[in-house]
């Protein structure tokens, strides 16, 4: 498991100490200490799931004019500030509320919701496109997906007065 970090060392010593405060066994196997560079780094999250380049954010299914909203989180893993920029949307999908993102200091995150709404039945999707001023990640994109649709029609079988008749019952 990863610890959310990263930790700013300040000394020459690194203590990492273990605690019985879980609800069975604590274990670990290997620590991992790496030192990262003097840069911003973008970690993204598609709730909460770390996202990968051109991860899928799936909308599902939506109703015509029904909004359908995900959450897309952008961190500063780096140990410098962090700029964003974002694309235009594809069709169908937009930004929910501010549109300017900030500049995030080290440790830093910002959450966007992203909306999926179309006002007849489509599928949707497209890329959303995250510039930064990361050395090794200058574009970070996820591809958008869902399909709008009306529900499947409700079949009401009824013989009138004679009353109801439904696998082979009155």
């Amino acid at each position: 498991q990863d610890l959310d970090g990263p930790y700013l060392i300040t000394s020459n010593t690194l203590v990492v100490r273990l605690t019985d405060a879980a609800n069975d066994y604590v274990i670990a196997d290997a620590v991992r200490v790496e030192r990262l560079p003097d840069a911003p780094d973008i970690e993204v999250r598609a709730g909460a799931t770390k996202a990968a380049m051109f991860s899928l954010v799936d909308f599902g299914v939506a109703e015509p004019n029904a909004p359908a909203d995900r959450t897309i989180t952008v961190r500063n893993v780096g140990t410098q500030p962090l700029t964003l920029t974002l694309d235009p949307m594809p069709p169908g999908f937009s930004l929910v509320g501010n549109s300017v993102l900030p500049t995030l200091a080290s440790g830093a995150s910002t959450s966007l919701t992203i909306r999926m709404q179309w006002n007849e039945e489509k599928r949707l999707s497209g890329i959303l496109t995250i510039g930064t001023n990361d050395p090794d990640e200058s574009v970070y994109s996820l591809t958008l997906s869902g399909k709008v649709s009306w529900p499947p029609a409700a079949q009401i079988i009824d013989n009138g007065a004679a009353g109801f008749w439904m696998n082979g019952r009155w």
